[in-house]
Order: C-alpha cells, then structure tokens, then sequence
C-alpha cells in the first residue's frame, strides 16, 4: 500500500462526512414532512367534513389507527382532534349566528349536533 499524506486523508474523511451529514439531514426532515402532511391532511378533513367528521374516518383516510392519529396529531398540532373538531364546528356556528334567518337548533343541526340538547349551541 503506497503512503498517503496526512492532509489527502484528512480531506477524504471530510467528504465521507460532509456526505453522511447530508444523509442524515435528509432522513431527519423526512419524518416530519410526513407527520406535518398528515396534520395538513386531517386538517382539510375537518374542514370538508365537520358536520359528520369522526376520528375513526380520519384515521381511515390517512391509513394509521385512530389511537395512532390521536397521538401524533396531539403531538405535531398541539390540540387534539376533538378540540379542533370543536373549534371548526363552533367557527361555522359563529358564521351562521351573524345571519339571523337561521335559528339556534338549525345551526346545532348543521354543525353537526343532531341533538339538540347535546349541543353547546343553545
């Protein structure tokens, strides 16, 4: 094996590195474009959705388990699935409000309460 100088193989092993780092960015932000699409994904649902939305559905959409969804979703928003679906639901309630053709128990009906006495809109 011929001899090689000290600074040849210093920079070898720079490349080898610099790659390997670049690999590794790579992989790291792979994850969580991901997870954010599927945030971004779950999000659109209840937007189309909120009058029938359902975790389960959800989770069908996005193929992970409900408990799985929960969870990651939880992580990666910051609210839960139920608080959003809540907050979608009573943002349409607020628009419907400013119209006064609609009557309470409507508004309840179409944000997706189809009992009236379970509805926070009263």
């Amino acid at each position: 094996m011929k001899p090689v100088a000290y600074s040849a193989l210093l920079e070898c092993f720079e490349k080898v590195k610099a790659r390997l780092d670049a690999r590794s960015a790579v992989q790291e932000t792979a994850p969580k474009a991901y997870y954010d699409q599927i945030v971004y994904d779950v999000q659109q649902y209840l937007k189309d959705n909120y009058r029938t939305a359902t975790l389960e559905e959800a989770a069908a959409k996005v193929s992970l388990s409900p408990a799985y969804l929960s969870r990651v979703f939880k992580e990666k928003s910051g609210t839960s699935f139920s608080e959003l679906l809540l907050k979608t639901r009573m943002e349409k309630a607020c628009e419907m409000l400013a119209d006064i053709h609609y009557k309470s128990y409507d508004i309840a009906y179409y944000v997706g309460y189809d009992n009236p006495k379970t509805s926070p809109v009263r």
